[in-house]
C-alpha cells in the first residue's frame, strides 16, 4: 500500500473507540468491557491511506489481536463504508495488551497484520503513546541528508544534471540515518513537481553504501558511486532521460515497508529537497498582493521557449508558497537557466493552466548572476508610463451638460481645438488593459467604495460601457468615461471622491479592484465645465524586483523529523 506524497500534510482527528453510559472506576487499557468504557485515539500527520486502511491492534505476550479498522478523508475519521466514525465498545480484545501498534492494511479480514508496524507503543494506566521511533525501532527526529547532482555511470560531463546522488563526490555518505528493524527500508525519490510522477532511485538499509539497483537501468553503463542515488541518461522501460536539475522536480527519502511492492512513495517522507544545481534568490520592492486567484510567477525566456521557475504570493511583507504559505527563501533552477536571454514575473490565473497568461509585468535581461527587475523591460510593461494624465467634470450625454456637469468625469480634454485624449498613454501592453475608477471616500473612516467606470486598451477610444449604465439619452464621446445621471445621486462636486487610472491583467480575476495604479487625484474638487483636474503620475511607486543566480556543488535537504505521525490513545468512561 503505498500513500501520495501530497498527504504529507498536518491534521489533527479524534477517533471515538467505545462509547456507553454511566461511570465506573476501571477505565484502564486492559480493563475488560463493561458497556461503559471507550477509547479515544488522537492522530497527527496521518495520510490518507486509500485505497487501504488504518488497522489498529493490540499484542499480548506477541500476538496481535484487531482492535478497530479505519480511514481517514478531509482530516476526519471515517469508517471503511467512508461513513463518520462514531463509538466502539471497548472488549476484552485489548485486555493484557502489553503493546498497541498501527499498520496500512488491504485485507479487511486478515487477523494478522500483513506488514510491520509503523507505530508502536506502551500501554499505561489511562494512555498510550505511539511514535514511529517504537514502530520502527529507530529515532528519525534526527535525519539529515544532502545530494549532488552527477553522473558517474557516463563520462559526459554534460549528463552531470540527469543524475542524483547522496554523496559528496569524494567518498562521503550524504544521508544521516539510523539502522531501521526488520519489515522497513529507505527509498530515494525523483519527483515532477508539477505531474507528481515519481521516479525511484532504489531501496537501501545502509546509507553508507550501494542501493539495490547501483546506478540503475537508466545509467549510462558504467559503474555508480558506492551510495545510493540514480543515473537518469538512458530511457528504460516508462522512465525517460529526467534533467534532475532543471528545476521542476522534488528529490526525497521515505520509510517503506520492505515487502511494499507499490512504484509509488510511501506517505513517510524523511527528507525532501525541491531539485536544481542553483537557487534563484528573489527580493522585492513595493510589491504587492496579487489578485484573488492568481498568483505570480517567475520564467526564464529563451528564443525557442519560456520555462517557469517558480510561483508564489506576497503575503504579510514577504513572498510565499502558493499552498502552503510558507516563506519561500529561493527558487531551484537548473545549469540551463544561465543560457536565458531574459527573465520575467507575470501575474497568472488559478486555472490549472502551466502555460505564461503573457500578462508579464517585471523583467530583466540576462546579466551574470544579478538581475535587476522593473516594468519598464521591453517583455514586460515597457516604459510607457512616464506621462501626464487629467480629467474634466462634464456630462456629454445630458442635453443640460452645463448645468449638471458635476455628476460626470471624462478623460478628453478640449481646451485645444480638437477634443483629445487627456491620458498620456499608449496603448495598452500585450496581455494588460487599463482601467478607470471613482473612489467614493466614506467620511470618519478609513475604507474606501471603488467603482469602476470601464476598462479600454486605447485611451483615445471609447471604454468598455461607453458612458455607462447612468448615462442620459445623448451620444457618448468616444473616450473613456463614465456619466451618472439616470438612477445615480453621484455628484462630484461633494469633495468626497478620488479618481484613479490602473494597469489591469488582461484575465483580470478581481475586476472591482485596481491592480497596478499609473494616476490619481486622491480629492476631486469641484472645478468649472471644461476644467482639466491633475493627476499624480505614481510610475515611481510600481514594483521592482532584484534576483540573484547562485550555484552550488550539493543541496541540502529540509527534514521531517519533527513532523513524523504520532497517535495519542486515552481511555476513560462517559
Amino acid at each position: 500500500m503505498k500513500l501520495s506524497r501530497s498527504c504529507w500534510i498536518f491534521l489533527s482527528a479524534l477517533l471515538l473507540i467505545g462509547a456507553g453510559c454511566g461511570g465506573d472506576d476501571e477505565n484502564v487499557i486492559g480493563g475488560p468491557a463493561d458497556g461503559e468504557d471507550q477509547v479515544v485515539l488522537t492522530l497527527r500527520n496521518f495520510g490518507d491511506p486509500s485505497p487501504g486502511h488504518f488497522a489498529l491492534w493490540a499484542e499480548e505476550n506477541g500476538v496481535k489481536t484487531r482492535v478497530a479498522s479505519f480511514g481517514v478523508l478531509d482530516g476526519a475519521p471515517v469508517t471503511l463504508d467512508g461513513d463518520p466514525l462514531t463509538s466502539f465498545e471497548q472488549e476484552d480484545r485489548l485486555a493484557g495488551a502489553d503493546r498497541l501498534l498501527i499498520t496500512v492494511e488491504t485485507d479487511t479480514a486478515a487477523t494478522t497484520p500483513a506488514g510491520a508496524a509503523f507505530l508502536a507503543g506502551t500501554p499505561g494506566d489511562l494512555q498510550a503513546e505511539l511514535t514511529v521511533a517504537a514502530g520502527v525501532g529507530a529515532d528519525l527526529t534526527g535525519a539529515a541528508g544532502f545530494f549532488l547532482f552527477d553522473t558517474p555511470s557516463t563520462e559526459d560531463d554534460a549528463d552531470a544534471g540527469r543524475g542524483v546522488w547522496w554523496t559528496d563526490g569524494e567518498g562521503a555518505a550524504g544521508l544521516l540515518l539510523p539502522t531501521l528493524s526488520a519489515g522497513w527500508v529507505y527509498e530515494g525519490w525523483v519527483t515532477h513537481r508539477v505531474t507528481g510522477k515519481a521516479y525511484t532511485t532504489g531501496r537501501f538499509t545502509n546509507p553508507g553504501a550501494a542501493d539495490s539497483d547501483g546506478a540503475g537501468a537508466t545509467g549510462g553503463g558504467g559503474d555508480g558511486y558506492p551510495f545510493p542515488g540514480q543515473d537518469f541518461v538512458t530511457a528504460a522501460g516508462d522512465v525517460p532521460v529526467l534533467d534532475v536539475d532543471g528545476g521542476v522536480y522534488g528529490v526525497s527519502i521515505t520509510l517503506e515497508p520492505a515487502t511494499d511492492p507499490s512504484d509509488e512513495p510511501f506517505f513517510l517522507t524523511l527528507l525532501q529537497k525541491d531539485a536544481g544545481s542553483g537557487n534563484l534568490v528573489l527580493s522585492v520592492q513595493r510589491f504587492i498582493g496579487s489578485p484573488a486567484e492568481s498568483y505570480y510567477e517567475i520564467w526564464a525566456d529563451f528564443p525557442d521557449s519560456t520555462v517557469s521557475l517558480g510561483r508564489f504570493v506576497y503575503s504579510l511583507s514577504a513572498i510565499r508558497d502558493v499552498t502552503t504559505g510558507d516563506v519561500i527563501t529561493g527558487f531551484p533552477v537548473g545549469s540551463n537557466v544561465l543560457s536565458a536571454d531574459d527573465f520575467l514575473i507575470s501575474i497568472e490565473r488559478n486555472d490549472g493552466d502551466p502555460s505564461p497568461s503573457g500578462s508579464y509585468f517585471l523583467g530583466a535581461a540576462a546579466n551574470g548572476d544579478t538581475l535587476q527587475m522593473s516594468y519598464d523591460h521591453p517583455l514586460a510593461l515597457g516604459d510607457v508610463f512616464a506621462g501626464t494624465g487629467t480629467y474634466t467634470l462634464d456630462t456629454p450625454t445630458s442635453p443640460e451638460s452645463d448645468a449638471d456637469y458635476y455628476r460626470g468625469i471624462w478623460f478628453y480634454d478640449t481646451t485645444g481645438t480638437d477634443t483629445v485624449s487627456s491620458l498620456d498613454l499608449p496603448a495598452a501592453p500585450s496581455g494588460w488593459i487599463y482601467q478607470g475608477w471613482i473612489v467614493r471616500l466614506r467620511t470618519g473612516t478609513t475604507s474606501d467604495t471603488l467603482i469602476s467606470i470601464g476598462t479600454f486598451a486605447d485611451p483615445n477610444g471609447a471604454d468598455s460601457d461607453g458612458a455607462g449604465a447612468y448615462a442620459g439619452a445623448g451620444a457618448a464621446p468616444l473616450f473613456p468615461g463614465q456619466d451618472f445621471l439616470v438612477g445615480s445621486n453621484r455628484r462630484f462636486n461633494q469633495s468626497s471622491y478620488a479618481v484613479k487610472i490602473s494597469l489591469e491583467p488582461a484575465n483580470d480575476s478581481t475586476p472591482a479592484s485596481p491592480f497596478l495604479v499609473l494616476f490619481e487625484d486622491l480629492l476631486v474638487t469641484p472645478q468649472n465645465p471644461g476644467v482639466q483636474q491633475s493627476m499624480t503620475n505614481k510610475s515611481a511607486s510600481l514594483p521592482a524586483a532584484k534576483g540573484i543566480l547562485d550555484a552550488f556543488n550539493s543541496l541540502q535537504m529540509a527534514s521531517n523529523g519533527n513532523r513524523l505521525p504520532r497517535a495519542t490513545i486515552h481511555f476513560g468512561s462517559k
